[in-house]
């Protein structure tokens, strides 16, 4: 059973489980699961990955996701709600981001606002 993890960053690992990522040395928007054939895979999970892609990178990527997946295979993909980070954004409220991650936000909190949701939006690089 092929399973792949997209974008999991350098602290996840578990038996039986593909990580792709460029701390693994593999570049998603480059590489596009070439090496997987056709319905190969039984399942792919990615979280908070897709974000910090390139719009038509994200869209191969997902092509590809689709492409590998057997027939009955399960692709879960989550990524960063943008009507809430919308609302802090317009708001400037960062309480919520205080309260769901204090920790990661208190690395964070010196940069400029707009810098810190565009980065966690991943609006730097998603260009479409």
């Amino acid at each position: 059973m092929a399973k792949l993890n997209l974008g999991p960053g350098g602290g996840w690992s578990r038996d039986g489980w593909d990580n792709l990522d460029l701390n693994t040395g593999y570049d998603l928007a480059q590489r596009f699961l070439r090496e997987y054939p056709d319905g190969s895979v039984d399942v792919v999970y990615t979280s908070h990955c897709l974000e910090h892609l390139e719009f038509a990178a994200a869209a191969r990527l997902v092509q590809n996701v689709h492409r590998t997946l057997r027939p009955g295979g399960v692709a879960r993909i989550v990524v960063p709600d943008a009507d809430i980070l919308d609302d802090i954004l317009a708001t400037r409220d960062t309480e919520y981001l205080v309260e769901h991650n204090p920790h990661y936000y208190a690395r964070h909190r010196h940069i400029p606002f707009e810098e810190h949701l565009a980065s966690l939006l991943g609006w730097d690089r998603f260009l479409g």
